[in-house]
Protein backbone atom coordinates (compact mmCIF):
# COMPACT_ATOMS: atom_id res chain seq x y z
CA UNK A 1 0.00 0.00 0.00
CA UNK A 2 1.45 3.43 -0.93
CA UNK A 3 2.80 5.53 1.93
CA UNK A 4 0.39 8.36 1.12
CA UNK A 5 -2.55 6.07 1.86
CA UNK A 6 -1.12 4.95 5.19
CA UNK A 7 -0.34 8.43 6.52
CA UNK A 8 -2.79 10.99 7.83
CA UNK A 9 -2.94 14.45 6.32
CA UNK A 10 -1.42 17.26 8.45
CA UNK A 11 -4.88 18.41 9.55
CA UNK A 12 -6.15 14.96 10.53
CA UNK A 13 -2.85 14.17 12.24
CA UNK A 14 -3.17 17.28 14.40
CA UNK A 15 -6.82 16.64 15.21
CA UNK A 16 -5.98 13.02 16.01
CA UNK A 17 -3.32 14.23 18.43
CA UNK A 18 -5.74 16.60 20.14
CA UNK A 19 -8.48 14.00 20.48
CA UNK A 20 -6.00 11.56 22.00
CA UNK A 21 -6.19 13.71 25.13
CA UNK A 22 -8.14 11.57 27.58
CA UNK A 23 -9.90 14.66 28.95
CA UNK A 24 -12.18 14.76 25.89
CA UNK A 25 -13.42 11.23 26.51
CA UNK A 26 -14.07 11.69 30.24
CA UNK A 27 -17.49 13.43 29.85
CA UNK A 28 -18.72 10.52 27.74
CA UNK A 29 -17.34 7.77 29.94
CA UNK A 30 -19.36 9.07 32.86
CA UNK A 31 -22.56 8.79 30.83
CA UNK A 32 -22.03 5.35 29.30
CA UNK A 33 -22.36 2.30 31.53
CA UNK A 34 -19.86 -0.52 31.08
CA UNK A 35 -22.11 -3.07 32.79
CA UNK A 36 -25.60 -2.40 31.49
CA UNK A 37 -26.87 -2.20 27.93
CA UNK A 38 -25.67 -3.27 24.53
CA UNK A 39 -21.97 -2.72 23.73
CA UNK A 40 -21.46 0.40 21.64
CA UNK A 41 -18.70 1.63 19.37
CA UNK A 42 -15.43 2.93 20.90
CA UNK A 43 -15.77 6.54 22.03
CA UNK A 44 -12.59 7.63 20.26
CA UNK A 45 -14.05 6.29 17.00
CA UNK A 46 -17.32 8.13 17.67
CA UNK A 47 -15.59 11.47 18.27
CA UNK A 48 -13.55 11.20 15.10
CA UNK A 49 -16.56 10.23 13.01
CA UNK A 50 -18.38 13.31 14.30
CA UNK A 51 -15.38 15.49 13.45
CA UNK A 52 -15.45 14.27 9.84
CA UNK A 53 -19.21 14.67 9.65
CA UNK A 54 -19.23 18.34 10.55
CA UNK A 55 -15.85 19.22 9.05
CA UNK A 56 -17.14 18.29 5.61
CA UNK A 57 -20.90 18.76 6.08
CA UNK A 58 -21.86 15.13 5.56
CA UNK A 59 -25.07 13.33 6.40
CA UNK A 60 -24.87 10.18 8.46
CA UNK A 61 -25.34 7.79 5.54
CA UNK A 62 -22.82 9.67 3.40
CA UNK A 63 -20.35 9.75 6.29
CA UNK A 64 -20.51 5.98 6.77
CA UNK A 65 -20.18 5.38 3.03
CA UNK A 66 -17.18 7.70 2.63
CA UNK A 67 -15.37 6.33 5.69
CA UNK A 68 -15.85 2.79 4.39
CA UNK A 69 -14.28 3.83 1.07
CA UNK A 70 -11.29 5.83 2.42
CA UNK A 71 -8.23 4.15 3.93
CA UNK A 72 -7.08 7.45 5.44
CA UNK A 73 -10.42 8.14 7.07
CA UNK A 74 -10.57 4.56 8.37
CA UNK A 75 -7.19 5.02 10.00
CA UNK A 76 -8.20 8.37 11.46
CA UNK A 77 -11.39 6.84 12.94
CA UNK A 78 -9.47 3.71 14.01
CA UNK A 79 -11.65 1.33 12.03
CA UNK A 80 -9.75 -1.72 10.67
CA UNK A 81 -9.98 -2.57 6.98
CA UNK A 82 -11.71 -5.86 7.77
CA UNK A 83 -14.41 -4.16 9.87
CA UNK A 84 -17.51 -2.30 8.76
CA UNK A 85 -18.10 1.27 9.99
CA UNK A 86 -20.94 1.83 12.47
CA UNK A 87 -24.42 2.06 11.03
CA UNK A 88 -25.94 5.54 10.56
CA UNK A 89 -28.74 4.71 13.02
CA UNK A 90 -26.16 3.80 15.67
CA UNK A 91 -24.49 7.20 15.31
CA UNK A 92 -27.82 9.03 15.48
CA UNK A 93 -28.76 7.24 18.71
CA UNK A 94 -25.40 8.09 20.27
CA UNK A 95 -25.73 11.74 19.28
CA UNK A 96 -29.19 11.91 20.86
CA UNK A 97 -27.82 10.40 24.04
CA UNK A 98 -25.27 13.18 24.50
CA UNK A 99 -26.96 16.09 26.26
CA UNK A 100 -26.08 19.79 26.42
CA UNK A 101 -24.21 19.40 29.70
CA UNK A 102 -21.75 17.07 27.96
CA UNK A 103 -21.16 19.73 25.35
CA UNK A 104 -20.62 22.41 27.96
CA UNK A 105 -17.93 20.26 29.55
CA UNK A 106 -16.30 19.68 26.16
CA UNK A 107 -16.35 23.36 25.30
CA UNK A 108 -14.63 24.25 28.55
CA UNK A 109 -11.96 21.66 27.74
CA UNK A 110 -11.59 22.99 24.21
CA UNK A 111 -11.11 26.56 25.42
CA UNK A 112 -8.56 25.22 27.87
CA UNK A 113 -6.81 23.46 24.98
CA UNK A 114 -6.68 26.72 23.01
CA UNK A 115 -5.18 28.45 26.05
CA UNK A 116 -2.55 25.74 26.47
CA UNK A 117 -1.54 26.15 22.82
CA UNK A 118 -1.43 29.93 23.41
CA UNK A 119 -3.99 30.61 20.71
CA UNK A 120 -5.96 32.79 23.09
CA UNK A 121 -5.04 34.79 26.18
CA UNK A 122 -8.39 36.27 27.07
CA UNK A 123 -7.22 39.89 27.01
CA UNK A 124 -10.06 41.05 24.76
CA UNK A 125 -13.75 40.13 24.69
CA UNK A 126 -16.51 41.17 22.34
CA UNK A 127 -20.18 40.28 22.71
CA UNK A 128 -23.06 40.46 20.26
CA UNK A 129 -26.53 38.97 19.84
CA UNK A 130 -28.42 37.45 16.96
CA UNK A 131 -31.64 35.54 16.36
CA UNK A 132 -31.55 32.01 14.99
CA UNK A 133 -34.63 30.82 13.10
CA UNK A 134 -36.80 28.17 14.73
CA UNK A 135 -37.95 25.12 12.81
CA UNK A 136 -41.52 26.37 12.57
CA UNK A 137 -43.54 26.43 9.37
CA UNK A 138 -45.57 29.59 9.15
CA UNK A 139 -49.17 28.77 8.09
CA UNK A 140 -49.88 29.77 4.51
CA UNK A 141 -52.85 31.99 5.31
CA UNK A 142 -53.10 35.30 3.48
CA UNK A 143 -55.22 36.71 6.29
CA UNK A 144 -52.33 36.58 8.82
CA UNK A 145 -49.44 39.10 9.05
CA UNK A 146 -45.94 37.73 8.17
CA UNK A 147 -44.06 36.66 11.33
CA UNK A 148 -40.73 35.06 12.13
CA UNK A 149 -39.95 32.77 15.04
CA UNK A 150 -36.52 32.24 16.49
CA UNK A 151 -34.18 32.17 19.48
CA UNK A 152 -32.07 35.03 20.75
CA UNK A 153 -28.44 34.01 21.24
CA UNK A 154 -25.59 36.01 22.76
CA UNK A 155 -22.14 35.13 21.41
CA UNK A 156 -18.83 35.96 23.04
CA UNK A 157 -15.54 35.98 21.18
CA UNK A 158 -11.92 36.46 22.18
CA UNK A 159 -8.74 37.08 20.21
CA UNK A 160 -7.90 35.15 17.05
CA UNK A 161 -11.53 34.55 16.14
CA UNK A 162 -12.30 31.94 18.80
CA UNK A 163 -15.93 31.88 19.92
CA UNK A 164 -15.49 31.07 23.60
CA UNK A 165 -19.11 30.92 24.72
CA UNK A 166 -22.79 31.46 24.03
CA UNK A 167 -26.04 31.98 25.88
CA UNK A 168 -29.52 31.18 24.62
CA UNK A 169 -32.01 33.63 26.09
CA UNK A 170 -35.48 32.77 27.30
CA UNK A 171 -37.94 35.04 25.57
CA UNK A 172 -36.67 38.34 24.14
CA UNK A 173 -34.78 40.21 26.90
CA UNK A 174 -32.89 43.46 26.12
CA UNK A 175 -29.24 42.99 25.18
CA UNK A 176 -27.97 44.82 28.27
CA UNK A 177 -29.35 42.07 30.53
CA UNK A 178 -27.35 39.42 28.64
CA UNK A 179 -23.91 41.01 29.19
CA UNK A 180 -23.11 39.87 32.77
CA UNK A 181 -23.20 36.15 31.91
CA UNK A 182 -20.48 36.29 29.17
CA UNK A 183 -18.27 38.42 31.43
CA UNK A 184 -18.58 35.97 34.34
CA UNK A 185 -17.96 33.01 32.00
CA UNK A 186 -14.83 34.71 30.68
CA UNK A 187 -13.56 35.26 34.22
CA UNK A 188 -14.12 31.59 35.00
CA UNK A 189 -12.36 30.43 31.82
CA UNK A 190 -9.32 32.69 32.15
CA UNK A 191 -9.23 33.23 35.94
CA UNK A 192 -9.38 36.99 35.39
CA UNK A 193 -11.52 39.59 33.59
CA UNK A 194 -10.59 40.78 30.10
CA UNK A 195 -8.55 43.94 29.82
CA UNK A 196 -10.82 45.24 27.06
CA UNK A 197 -14.51 44.65 26.32
CA UNK A 198 -16.48 45.77 23.28
CA UNK A 199 -20.20 45.58 22.51
CA UNK A 200 -22.71 47.61 20.49
CA UNK A 201 -25.00 50.32 21.85
CA UNK A 202 -27.74 47.77 22.53
CA UNK A 203 -25.73 46.74 25.62
CA UNK A 204 -25.44 50.32 26.85
CA UNK A 205 -26.18 50.74 30.55
CA UNK A 206 -24.31 53.37 32.59
CA UNK A 207 -24.59 51.56 35.92
CA UNK A 208 -23.45 48.31 34.35
CA UNK A 209 -20.52 50.06 32.66
CA UNK A 210 -19.31 51.34 36.03
CA UNK A 211 -19.63 47.82 37.48
CA UNK A 212 -17.54 46.41 34.63
CA UNK A 213 -14.79 48.93 35.32
CA UNK A 214 -14.93 48.02 39.01
CA UNK A 215 -14.39 44.35 38.05
CA UNK A 216 -11.01 45.33 36.63
CA UNK A 217 -11.81 45.82 32.92
CA UNK A 218 -9.57 48.69 31.85
CA UNK A 219 -11.34 49.67 28.61
CA UNK A 220 -15.12 49.26 28.17
CA UNK A 221 -16.23 50.21 24.65
CA UNK A 222 -20.05 50.43 24.63
CA UNK A 223 -21.41 53.54 22.86
CA UNK A 224 -24.22 55.36 24.64
CA UNK A 225 -27.70 55.47 23.14
CA UNK A 226 -29.58 58.71 22.54
CA UNK A 227 -28.22 62.18 23.25
CA UNK A 228 -24.68 62.36 24.61
CA UNK A 229 -23.06 65.00 26.71
CA UNK A 230 -20.02 66.89 25.43
CA UNK A 231 -17.81 64.94 27.85
CA UNK A 232 -19.17 61.63 26.59
CA UNK A 233 -18.57 62.62 22.98
CA UNK A 234 -14.95 63.38 23.80
CA UNK A 235 -14.69 60.07 25.68
CA UNK A 236 -15.93 58.07 22.67
CA UNK A 237 -13.49 59.83 20.33
CA UNK A 238 -10.47 58.46 22.17
CA UNK A 239 -8.13 56.30 20.09
CA UNK A 240 -8.63 53.13 22.17
CA UNK A 241 -12.43 53.50 22.05
CA UNK A 242 -12.45 53.86 18.27
CA UNK A 243 -10.03 50.94 17.92
CA UNK A 244 -12.26 48.66 19.99
CA UNK A 245 -15.37 49.85 18.14
CA UNK A 246 -13.76 48.78 14.88
CA UNK A 247 -12.77 45.43 16.37
CA UNK A 248 -16.30 44.88 17.65
CA UNK A 249 -17.71 45.38 14.14
CA UNK A 250 -15.91 42.21 13.06
CA UNK A 251 -18.45 40.22 15.04
CA UNK A 252 -21.14 41.24 12.53
CA UNK A 253 -19.29 39.57 9.67
CA UNK A 254 -18.70 36.46 11.73
CA UNK A 255 -22.38 36.10 12.59
CA UNK A 256 -23.29 36.66 8.94
CA UNK A 257 -21.11 33.81 7.75
CA UNK A 258 -22.24 31.53 10.56
CA UNK A 259 -25.78 31.92 9.30
CA UNK A 260 -25.00 31.71 5.60
CA UNK A 261 -22.61 28.76 5.78
CA UNK A 262 -24.29 26.80 8.55
CA UNK A 263 -27.81 28.12 8.51
CA UNK A 264 -31.20 26.53 8.61
CA UNK A 265 -30.53 23.89 5.97
CA UNK A 266 -27.74 22.47 8.14
CA UNK A 267 -29.78 22.30 11.35
CA UNK A 268 -30.11 18.54 11.36
CA UNK A 269 -28.67 16.50 14.22
CA UNK A 270 -26.28 19.36 14.96
CA UNK A 271 -23.05 19.52 16.88
CA UNK A 272 -21.42 21.57 19.53
CA UNK A 273 -17.98 23.03 19.39
CA UNK A 274 -15.77 25.95 20.15
CA UNK A 275 -12.39 24.92 18.88
CA UNK A 276 -12.84 21.69 16.92
CA UNK A 277 -15.83 19.66 15.71
CA UNK A 278 -17.32 17.28 18.28
CA UNK A 279 -20.78 15.70 18.56
CA UNK A 280 -24.00 17.25 19.76
CA UNK A 281 -27.57 16.27 20.49
CA UNK A 282 -30.66 16.52 18.32
CA UNK A 283 -34.26 17.05 19.24
CA UNK A 284 -37.16 17.41 16.81
CA UNK A 285 -38.28 20.95 16.10
CA UNK A 286 -35.22 22.59 17.67
CA UNK A 287 -32.65 24.55 15.63
CA UNK A 288 -28.95 24.26 16.28
CA UNK A 289 -26.81 27.22 17.27
CA UNK A 290 -24.07 24.69 16.53
CA UNK A 291 -22.89 24.10 12.96
CA UNK A 292 -21.57 27.65 12.81
CA UNK A 293 -17.93 28.53 12.23
CA UNK A 294 -15.96 31.77 12.36
CA UNK A 295 -16.14 34.24 9.53
CA UNK A 296 -12.42 34.91 9.71
CA UNK A 297 -9.71 32.27 9.57
CA UNK A 298 -8.26 32.05 13.08
CA UNK A 299 -4.74 30.69 13.48
CA UNK A 300 -4.73 26.92 13.60
CA UNK A 301 -2.76 24.87 16.10
CA UNK A 302 0.77 24.19 15.01
CA UNK A 303 0.93 21.71 12.17
CA UNK A 304 -2.67 22.20 10.96
CA UNK A 305 -3.12 23.91 7.60
CA UNK A 306 -6.39 25.79 7.17
CA UNK A 307 -6.46 25.29 3.41
CA UNK A 308 -5.43 21.65 3.47
CA UNK A 309 -7.88 19.39 1.63
CA UNK A 310 -5.77 16.26 1.25
CA UNK A 311 -7.86 14.51 3.90
CA UNK A 312 -11.04 14.70 1.81
CA UNK A 313 -12.54 11.36 0.95
CA UNK A 314 -13.33 10.55 -2.72
CA UNK A 315 -16.32 12.47 -3.98
CA UNK A 316 -16.43 14.89 -1.04
CA UNK A 317 -15.88 18.61 -1.58
CA UNK A 318 -13.92 20.18 1.26
CA UNK A 319 -15.26 23.32 2.88
CA UNK A 320 -13.18 26.47 2.81
CA UNK A 321 -13.81 27.09 6.50
CA UNK A 322 -11.35 26.42 9.29
CA UNK A 323 -12.46 23.87 11.90
CA UNK A 324 -11.94 26.50 14.59
CA UNK A 325 -14.21 29.09 16.09
CA UNK A 326 -17.40 27.06 16.46
CA UNK A 327 -20.15 27.58 18.98
CA UNK A 328 -21.95 24.82 20.84
CA UNK A 329 -25.47 23.48 20.88
CA UNK A 330 -27.76 24.37 23.75
CA UNK A 331 -31.12 22.91 24.75
CA UNK A 332 -33.39 25.75 23.69
CA UNK A 333 -36.45 27.03 25.48
CA UNK A 334 -39.56 28.38 23.79
CA UNK A 335 -39.04 30.54 20.69
CA UNK A 336 -39.62 34.25 20.56
CA UNK A 337 -41.78 35.85 17.90
CA UNK A 338 -40.68 38.92 15.95
CA UNK A 339 -42.88 40.87 13.59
Amino acid sequence: MPLEMRQLSPELAKVDQILDDDRFLAPYRRRFSKRIGRPTIPLDTFLRLMYLKFRYGLGYETLVREVADSVMWRRFCRIPLNQLPPRPTTLIKLVKRCGPETLRELNELLVQNAREEKLIRGRKLRVDTTVLPADIRYPADAGLEPAEFGYKVALQEVENGIVSGYEVAQGNPPDEKLLPVPVKRHERQFARPPKELAADRGFSNRRQERELEERGIEHVCIPYRGNKSAARKVFERQAWFRRLAGWRAGCEGRISLLKRKFGRSHNVHGLGLVHHHLPGRSEPGIPWPGNRVGAHRPPLPSGMAASDTSSVAPGVRATSISPLGVIPYHALSGPIETR
